[in-house]
């Protein structure tokens, strides 16, 4: 099993970095973590909306998200 995670601003399913949409990560993730779920936490964004960022820059912003997500489940 493994969760593949993304945000949403709303205008389509824009599939955005976490923490750059609507989505209350500290709800969701504390909700995930009740489940016992403990297995990985998998992005599954677009560069929809980052095209000004280098595939560099856009990958170590995910890192860096993907991180903070694992800090709010634990």
């Amino acid at each position: 099993m493994a969760l593949h995670l993304h945000d949403n601003g709303g205008a389509r399913g824009q599939h955005q970095l976490p923490f750059d949409g609507h989505i209350d990560w500290p709800a969701v993730m504390k909700k995930i973590a009740a489940t016992g779920y403990a297995g990985p936490t998998s992005l599954e964004p677009m560069n929809w909306g980052y095209e000004h960022l280098t595939i560099e820059e856009f990958l170590s912003q995910a890192f860096e998200k993907a991180g903070a997500l694992e800090r709010l489940r634990r």
